[in-house]
């Protein structure tokens, strides 16, 4: 299987959010979908919502055989069924809501189901909570005796099932009978996946810029696919 994000990736980096390079993005959906033609499988991955990343392939023809969301707490097929879901556990779900209700945050509030945004009444359903607030330090005192797993950001704090990256992945990987695993990424988060698997960014990218050793570059996702056996 190969997996690719898709920030970074197919999508460059730039200022005004538009994707550069045409002829080489063009190149890279031809070499994906004769990838996929070739009976094997890609993922395409994203750490935003469902609804940005469905309409972007849908917008632009981008094929896949999987395609994951909220950086895979979400992933389904190429058909809209369900892979895989990581919801955040009941029992922490509702402790979180208390502590955003006690601290009157629920302004700051976005929830996320496997669909997308949601409300705070869909606590068996989250996948995702987001809090969007510059000061943390009232409610992270709060989550202090709540085991999950989250990331800060300049935007404020995301919420998830405590379980690593890596782990989905493998998950995936054992759920689509895939063998072996090559994937593709310029997310500086993504450097660990990349040296656990057979990993590959983007040459002159913001990974290739940090000089780590063990993580190939390719210039596209086209030549790499020409570099899979």
């Amino acid at each position: 299987m190969l997996i690719s994000s898709y920030e970074g990736v197919l999508k460059k980096y730039k200022s005004d959010g538009f994707i550069v390079d045409k002829v080489n993005f063009h190149n890279d959906l031809i070499a994906i979908k004769k990838y996929i033609e070739s009976n094997r499988d890609f993922l395409l991955m994203t750490k935003n919502k469902p609804n940005y990343l469905l309409n972007v392939t849908e917008k632009y023809k981008i094929p896949y055989n999987y395609i994951s969301f909220y950086d895979g707490l979400v992933t389904l097929d190429d058909e809209g069924s369900l892979l895989n879901e990581e919801k955040i556990f009941l029992s922490d779900a509702k402790k979180i809501i208390d502590s955003i209700k006690y601290l009157k945050l629920e302004g700051f509030v976005k929830c996320y189901n496997k669909d997308g945004l949601t409300t705070l009444d869909d606590v068996e359903n989250f996948v995702l909570i987001e809090i969007l607030l510059m000061d943390l330090r009232n409610i992270t005192q709060e989550l202090k005796g709540i085991d999950i797993g989250y990331t800060i950001n300049s935007r404020g704090i995301r919420l998830h099932k405590k379980i690593s990256k890596d782990k989905i992945i493998d998950k995936i990987k054992i759920l689509t009978y895939s063998k072996d695993i090559t994937m593709i990424s310029d997310n500086s988060s993504d450097i660990g996946l990349l040296l656990k698997y057979d990993g590959y960014c983007i040459k002159n990218g913001i990974i290739d810029k940090n000089n780590i050793e063990n993580i190939k570059t390719v210039p596209n996702i086209k030549t790499l696919i020409k570099n899979i056996k």
